[in-house]
């Protein structure tokens, strides 16, 4: 898998985040956000396409990488953290109107906060010190999106719908 986030590189990050778990759930996915969103803004974005991905230890090592690349990198930091696998996707997308060789990673990863236009915060690699709140129905009418996956899910769904089936509220 692309997203790795049993790989040793990744629970070490996670072991010294000290993300606080229990100032609500909104609180607490916008400070996962927040500590990803640190760590990719201490590696460097490098502008090329390709779709080798080292592994999450050599891309620390490095300290550089690709979108996609960084891309995983903050899904499986989101999926060690405990974010379910329904509810973080990366996402490989062009916008309308640009050839599929222009395509960009991001990530998307569903906000608690129960405000239908933060439904899911966007984590763009290349401008990594922010997450901005992001309606999935209109990230997906702006785009030609390629596929959405995880370490356990990919989707084919250009519309977004099925990402939020996948993204129900669970009983």
């Amino acid at each position: 898998s692309l997203v790795q986030p049993r790989h040793p590189a990744v629970t070490r990050l996670v072991e010294e985040a000290a993300v606080p778990r229990t100032a609500g759930a909104r609180a607490s996915t916008h400070a996962l956000v927040d500590r990803v969103t640190a760590v990719l803004g201490s590696l460097r974005y490098l502008d090329q396409s390709g779709l080798a991905v080292p592994d999450p230890g050599e891309l620390l090592a490095r300290k550089a990488g690709n979108c996609l690349a960084l891309a995983c990198l903050a899904c499986a930091l989101l999926r060690a953290h405990g974010v379910d696998h329904d509810d973080v996707f990366v996402a490989i997308a062009a916008p309308r109107g640009f050839a599929p060789t222009e395509a960009h990673a991001t990530v998307l990863v569903r906000s608690t906060g129960g405000d239908p236009d933060e439904e899911f915060l966007l984590i763009d690699p290349a401008h990594s010190s922010t997450a901005k709140p992001t309606d999935i129905e209109r990230f997906c009418a702006a785009q030609r999106v390629f596929v959405f996956f995880n370490d356990v899910v990919q989707l084919s769904d250009p519309t977004g719908r099925r990402l939020l089936r996948a993204a129900q509220p669970r009983p």
